[in-house]
């Protein structure tokens, strides 16, 4: 009742406007600690009901409360200063004062070591700069306690009994405030880290990734600490070392032949150094985690390294490469293309890249799916003319791994036959260097038997990927140039084509092809192939090829001669043969009806478009066109046969379709409704809101003149009903 009465009357105090006071219940317990100890029972009282039960208690029970802070001679001392994780020998003191600087870009104060330094081997140097850099920490962290003491309690007591997150988040903030002191902060983040827990494992990895490449990572390499230019002396070194910690001076600016102050930046850079391969161990174990999720995030914590800094750029290399052989797909395919995104971030990167590329694609034993992301990679890199070797080391890769695919009777349509071909169509043009050509000749001519096979392949994109590396291979093998028009020939004819996603590519082949080649007739054999292809072809191809022939016509004056010059039969050279003549010259006992008579003209069904006679006959199957349903390709047809140029900017290929056809009933803007008036059908005239005939301001009133009189002469029943409809 007395305490109840004695808070009532504080309360009314305070509201009367008197003095509150602000101590807590732990300032009260540390006074009346302080009191019991100095005074004995009766030297302080505290105010609150709290800290008064808990001085009672410790009369009764002899023993004192426990004080909150420990004593200079308890365990904590440095560790509580936020250095724990430093392992500072019992020995160690703080410095007399703090000689790195407090800055982010630490980089800017470390002397480079020269290329002409040498490199130490004294043990002794690395141990007192070790030394030397806990006694920095520990001054570092007793500077910090003076200035933010409330702050750093806060932040050390979620680092000791937070969550996992809340000591991330507080180990991570400790570490900003110093770059050059960070190392304690660091070490303790990289143990959480390495932890088995995934979600642990992912915010501290994240924490340091970003800690490391914000503001501990210069743009280069790290230094080793005895690539600095103090090792050059190196019991100096040690000398300054052992007086700065002995207190004997030796501050900045003072010293000697080298200064404290380099010996730490050193340590400091070296021990950087090590923990951001401890980083980077710790992201590799991470990709090779059970859970899907965590090896996504950790493919793309490596290659967010790699492009930022190239501190342990060829080892990130090649544990990005490695994960090309990841079992799900959806991390090798996303990692071919982080791959292509880093050649193209990063162009001086592509040989370095695809030197490890190389090594891991043509490694033994690696699975087919591994081969084929890898493959995908390649053909992802930006070629240029400048760069024909890169142009070169890939042309190698690719012919191997199609040489190894053939001898082991692989399918010639699978997916990775066409990746293949694909790389080989944009690596060959770039490998016409002076430099290289022999050597791509010489591979070509190695493998042009197992492309023309590909050529034949039941698969048409397979057919048409192999012709585009044909078309190509041609310019350094002119040997097989009447082989590659063959085989283009023998695919016009190919079923899947009218339906194939690929008749772009293919026309482009056939147009390059008609166009560099130098004999009449089979440029002739050709236009007349493609119009027989289009008598089983949807509009829109039909006239992609009535484009092309009339393209062709340009350069090639002759094929309008098989439009306007009368038929004639030829004997499959240009040549002019009387029939009769022919007959006369066949063999005996072969009548002129007989089945095995000599027939001397066009041959659509040929193997070889130069012997198939068509420079001889004419273009009759554009006849059909002229008569086509459709109506473009009716225009395109008659351009054709006039011998006229087709002005058509557009794509037939994607503009004539059945999709863009009826898109334009789905897109097309109405035109606007008229507004219909009353009467307004076709069997009533029209009347407005005002009785007049035909509406419009120009209409009569039926019961004026003038509406009279243009009803005269007019039929009885008409006049009638116009009237009754006004009534």
């Amino acid at each position: 009742m007395a305490d109840a009465e004695a808070l009532r009357n504080e309360v009314r105090s305070i509201l009367g406007g008197g003095g509150f006071d602000e101590r807590n219940d732990f300032e009260d317990e540390r006074r009346a600690t302080a009191a019991s100890s100095s005074n004995g029972a009766g030297g302080f009282k505290p105010k609150s009901r709290r800290a008064q039960q808990a001085m009672a208690k410790a009369k009764a029970t002899g023993a004192s409360p426990v004080d909150a802070k420990p004593t200079s001679g308890s365990k904590g001392g440095l560790e509580k200063l936020g250095v724990e994780g430093s392992s500072l020998p019992a020995s160690v003191k703080p410095a007399a004062r703090v000689l790195l600087p407090t800055t982010a870009s630490w980089w800017e104060e470390v002397v480079v070591a020269p290329e002409s330094a040498q490199p130490t081997a004294d043990a002794l140097v690395r141990e007192r700069a070790a030394e030397a850099y806990e006694a920095e920490v520990a001054a570092f962290a007793l500077l910090q306690k003076k200035k933010h003491g409330s702050d750093q309690k806060m932040v050390q007591r979620l680092t000791e009994a937070g969550t996992a997150k809340d000591k991330i988040a507080a180990l991570t903030l400790q570490a900003q405030e110093s770059s050059f002191h960070c190392l304690p902060h660091v070490r303790q983040l990289l143990s959480l880290a390495e932890r088995p827990r995934a979600e642990v494992k992912l915010a501290a990895t994240e924490a340091l990734a970003e800690l490391f490449l914000t503001r501990l990572l210069p743009s280069r390499p790290l230094l080793p600490f005895e690539k600095h230019p103090l090792t050059a002396d190196a019991a100096r070194v040690a000398a300054a070392a052992a007086a700065e910690r002995a207190g004997k001076g030796n501050e900045f600016g003072k010293s000697g032949e080298l200064p404290l102050r380099l010996l730490l930046q050193a340590h400091f850079e070296d021990e950087l150094k090590l923990a951001y391969a401890r980083l980077v161990g710790a992201v590799e174990g991470g990709t090779h985690d059970p859970l899907l999720h965590v090896r996504q995030r950790m493919v793309g914590r490596l290659y967010g390294m790699l492009c930022a800094k190239p501190e342990l750029g060829r080892r990130v290399l090649s544990l990005l490469v490695n994960k090309l052989g990841d079992p799900d797909k959806k991390v090798s395919s996303r990692l071919a293309h982080l791959l292509g995104q880093l050649t193209v971030a990063h162009p001086a990167m592509k040989g370095v890249v695809l030197a490890e590329s190389q090594r891991f694609v043509l490694r033994p034993n690696v699975s087919e799916a591994a081969q084929y992301y890898a493959v995908t990679f390649m053909n992802q890199m930006i070629l240029t003319r400048r760069e024909p070797h890169l142009a070169h080391t890939l042309l190698l890769i690719y012919l191997a791994l199609f040489s190894a695919r053939v001898s082991s009777g692989a399918p010639l349509g699978s997916r990775m036959f066409s990746c293949l071909l694909s790389g080989l169509h944009r690596a060959i043009p770039i490998c016409d260097d002076p430099s290289t050509k022999e050597q791509t000749a010489e591979l070509l001519s190695s493998q042009l038997t197992s492309i023309f096979r590909c050529a034949h392949a039941s698969s048409f994109g397979t057919a048409v990927q192999a012709l585009m590396v044909l078309s190509h291979a041609t310019g350094f093998a002119p040997s097989a140039s009447d082989r590659f028009h063959r085989a283009l020939y023998e695919s016009v004819l190919h079923p899947d084509l009218p339906t194939s996603s690929k008749q772009a590519l293919f026309l482009n082949v056939v147009y390059k092809a008609m166009k560099a080649d130098d004999t009449v007739a089979r440029v002739a054999a050709f236009a007349k192939r493609l119009l027989q292809a289009c008598a089983h072809a949807p509009p829109s191809f039909t006239c992609g090829v009535l484009m092309l022939l009339a393209e062709v016509s340009k350069s090639r004056p002759q094929l309008r001669k098989l439009l306007t010059a009368p038929p004639s039969t030829a004997n499959g050279t240009g040549a002019v043969v009387d029939t009769g003549a022919a007959h006369a010259a066949a063999p005996a006992g072969v009548t002129k009806h007989s089945p095995d008579a000599l027939v001397m003209g066009y041959d659509w069904n040929k193997r070889e478009p130069k012997f198939a006679g068509a420079e001889g006959s004419r273009l009759w199957e554009l006849t059909p066109l002229l008569h086509h349903y459709h109506p473009s390709v009716v225009q395109f047809a008659q351009c054709v046969a006039r011998a006229e140029p087709i002005s058509y900017a557009g794509d037939p290929l994607r503009d004539f379709g059945l999709m863009p056809f009826l898109d334009k009933f789905v897109f097309k803007n109405p035109k606007a409704a008229k507004r219909q008036q009353k009467g307004g059908s076709i069997m009533q005239p029209v009347i407005d809101g005002a009785g007049r005939l035909g509406g419009g301001p120009e209409a009569l009133a039926m019961n004026s003149r003038g509406a009279v009189a243009s009803m005269l002469g007019k039929p009885l029943g008409k006049i009638a009903y116009r009237i009754s409809r006004t009534v």
